[in-house]
């Protein structure tokens, strides 16, 4: 049985998420999506990363480091799994 004493906000759906890239059905810009994990300082919220590793969105809206504009397909990528977008979307 896992210890989910580690982890922060856990959020459900990222392994489906994950599954969905790996299957070319995400946006081809997205990455990774990581789940939160308390241990780790700044991973206390689930996040996505975008290609070239600059970008990393955390599903409250919130950019865990860099930030830009998403993409249409990216924002409706991630409203589909009830990912909050940032203020200036």
């Amino acid at each position: 049985m896992a210890d989910f004493d580690v982890f922060g906000t856990r959020n459900f759906n990222v392994n489906q998420m994950n599954q969905e890239i790996n299957k070319g059905i995400a946006p081809k810009t997205i990455d990774r999506v990581d789940q939160a994990h308390q241990s780790r300082p700044g991973d206390s919220s689930a996040h996505v990363h975008f290609e070239g590793g600059k970008h990393a969105l955390r599903d409250d809206g919130t950019w865990k480091h860099g930030g830009r504009k998403l993409s249409r397909a990216e924002k409706e990528w991630l409203q589909k799994w009830n990912w909050s977008l940032p203020n200036d979307q």
